[in-house]
């Protein structure tokens, strides 16, 4: 039996027919307080078109969901920008737009939000609530596992169970050799000079920040080129109100402490206005505080016994230069004596592209003089000045001579080698030779000379030595002989013997 709409649009004669339909005519689009469809006695509850192409529900006068033109689903917004767009209001509180629940409570039940393809054969990716204990929720990729969030809050990252409290734990892969790191913090665009790259906050519940770890760009960056960073670590002292870089860690790979200028050469540099720079304790036990190394072995320690500090073994230097400012070859061990002059360490500034550069001068321009300096094929006008203030310390050192004078009080030790440490700003070098002076050593002695141990040497005028006439130690000797079997020969017949220095 077909049902009538009168010409209100109402539809009359549905009570008592099982099965109506509805032809000749449509139902009335409605609003979300007067819905074109209605159910007995709730008028304000029922179906009604908002629009063209619209169909909405709506409870109690207000729209609860809406199926738009494009086939958006939206629950709680008349604009539904997803397939399923559902939005609440919650004032101060929290607000539950989706609840998905398993009637099933055994351990190991699971719910699941499963991502997959339209054919539905290849499950890839899921987020699973799993009934263990107190309950994890799991993130799976390609249906294995990739992290998950325990029942204590816990975040865990290539592993499902761990024995400590730690807020957050990644396990990485077996191997890091040929893998990348397993936790990576990237800057959004190419960093230039001092910009942070990246960095690490420790702060309190208020934000207030207590440290820092930062990764820093020593210039600017370009793409596909390699880059210097540098490391900083920051830590705030007790009342201050933000933190202060403490630790650099050069892009050469030197350890700077205290200082805000590091140095970018491999070593470690430690500063302080005020206080001891370091301590090295051993708890009880006597025994070695720092061990020197070379090549990997050990070449000699400070170590502690008792209320004595030893250096082991012990061998006192000093810098010194030839009164020339040359570089000739000087056998070791070899005696040398000083001159009335001191070591002077004067440079040559001058500017390359805007850069300074510094050469170490051995010239005998004074200060302040103009002088040409070559730097790779160019030559520039150079300024001649001292490399460091002299007002601000006294100079200890001294310019030497190969002994040419036989029984000189004025020997000052042996030739140990030259100094061919370069400081990195300077693109020469000083050349500055090591002169040993105290502590366990080589003599170089004389061709045809027979020594004894406890034999005191002094110089034959030569750079040789030669046995002393007497056992006083005088202003002329330059050590004791403890043993006498030839370390080196060379070709003048002169040879090493093991002496304990003593004209430093």
């Amino acid at each position: 039996m077909a049902v009538n709409i009168n010409g209100t649009g109402s539809i009359t004669g549905l009570s008592s027919i099982s099965s109506p339909t509805i032809s000749g005519g449509s139902l009335p689009a409605g609003t979300a307080s007067a819905p074109g469809i209605t159910f007995s006695g709730d008028s304000n509850t029922g179906i009604y078109s908002p629009g063209a192409d619209k169909v909405a529900i709506t409870t109690n006068g207000t729209e609860r969901l809406i199926v738009d033109d494009t086939g958006n689903v939206g629950i709680g917004t008349t604009s539904p920008e997803a397939l399923t767009h559902i939005q609440g209001t919650s004032s101060g509180g929290r607000l539950d737009c989706l609840r998905l629940t398993n009637n099933a409570t055994a351990a190991g039940t699971e719910t699941a939000i499963i991502f997959e393809n339209t054919t539905g054969t290849f499950e890839h990716a899921s987020i699973v609530a799993t009934r263990e204990g107190s309950g994890t929720l799991n993130f799976e990729v390609a249906e294995q596992e990739r992290a998950r969030i325990d029942s204590s809050g816990r975040l865990l990252v290539g592993t499902s169970s761990t024995s400590d409290n730690s807020l957050i734990q990644i396990q990485g892969r077996a191997s890091l050799s040929t893998g990348p790191a397993e936790f990576a913090l990237r800057k959004g665009a190419l960093p230039s000079s001092g910009d942070t790259i990246a960095s690490i906050k420790f702060q309190d519940n208020s934000g207030n920040l207590g440290g820092l770890i930062a990764a820093i760009a020593d210039a600017n960056w370009t793409s596909g080129s390699s880059h210097g960073t540098r490391v900083t670590f920051s830590t705030c002292a007790s009342g201050a109100s933000s933190p202060t870089e403490r630790m650099i860690i050069a892009s050469g790979g030197a350890v700077n402490i205290g200082t805000t200028t590091p140095t970018s050469t491999s070593y470690i540099n430690v500063s302080t206005d005020g206080g001891t720079v370091g301590y090295f304790n051993r708890n009880s036990s006597d025994g070695t505080l720092i061990e020197f190394r070379r090549a990997g072995s050990p070449v000699g320690t400070i170590s502690v016994s008792g209320g004595t500090v030893s250096y082991n073994p012990f061998l006192g230097s000093h810098w010194a230069r030839l009164e020339d400012d040359s570089k000739p070859e000087i056998l070791i061990g070899t005696i040398l004596e000083t001159v009335n002059k001191l070591i002077d360490w004067r440079v040559a500034k001058f500017s390359v592209s805007g850069k300074e550069k510094i050469a170490a001068y051995h010239g005998a321009a004074n200060i302040g003089d103009t002088v040409q300096v070559e730097y790779e094929g160019v030559s520039y006008d150079a300024i001649v000045s001292l490399e460091e203030d002299p007002t601000n310390s006294i100079n200890k050192h001294v310019c030497v001579k190969v002994s040419d004078t036989p029984a000189s009080s004025a020997v000052y030790g042996v030739f140990l080698g030259w100094d061919e440490d370069p400081i990195k700003e300077m693109i020469t070098s000083w050349n500055d030779l090591y002169c040993a002076a105290v502590g366990n050593y080589f003599i170089r002695i004389a061709a045809g000379q027979t020594v004894a141990i406890g034999d005191l040497i002094e110089s034959d005028g030569n750079g040789c030595g030669v046995v002393q006439n007497d056992d006083i130690v005088r202003s002329k000797t330059v050590g004791k002989v403890t043993s006498t079997i030839p370390q080196e020969t060379y070709n003048d017949g002169s040879f090493l013997v093991t002496c304990v220095l003593c004209c430093g």
